[in-house]
């Protein structure tokens, strides 16, 4: 009799005492979460996806805000804003679609391959040093590109 009524009462991981363990039905949680609160992540996504109207061109439009985000990326690129110019061509690589027609990356010429190096090594400011432009194309020559 004593082995069994052990058995019951034996009080270890996982097995809590019978006084303080949770009444069927019940939660250890009683409140927990709300119904329909939504996490960080979702209210985030949703907020990236609302619409907002730009002007373009002399044109309403409705765009997402992502979308938005990067049409401002790309224009700062295109003013020569060389941080927008590496995230831009970063996010290009990596979320970009390859064209069946487009250039391999083995067949740009010297001249693109010197303004490449400019902009990866130095930003702008190697473009009046066309010396140590070369110099970097032909190193980047040799690495394999």
């Amino acid at each position: 009799m004593t082995d069994e009524r052990s058995k019951d009462c034996e009080v270890g991981y996982g097995r809590p005492p019978k006084a303080t363990r949770f009444a069927p039905g019940k939660s250890g949680n009683p409140r927990g979460r709300p119904k329909g609160s939504r996490s960080v992540g979702a209210i985030l996504k949703g907020v990236m996806s609302q619409k907002v109207t730009v002007s373009e061109g002399g044109r309403m439009r409705r765009v997402s805000r992502v979308e938005l985000m990067l049409l401002r990326l790309v224009n700062d690129a295109a003013r020569g804003d060389p941080r927008a110019t590496k995230l831009a061509l970063e996010l290009n690589d990596r979320y970009g679609q390859p064209t069946e027609g487009g250039v391999q990356s083995g067949e740009l010429s010297t001249d693109d391959m010197e303004i490449l190096a400019a902009y990866s090594t130095q930003g702008l400011d190697s473009w009046t040093d066309q010396g140590q432009v070369r110099k970097e194309a032909e190193s980047l020559d040799g690495d394999g590109l």
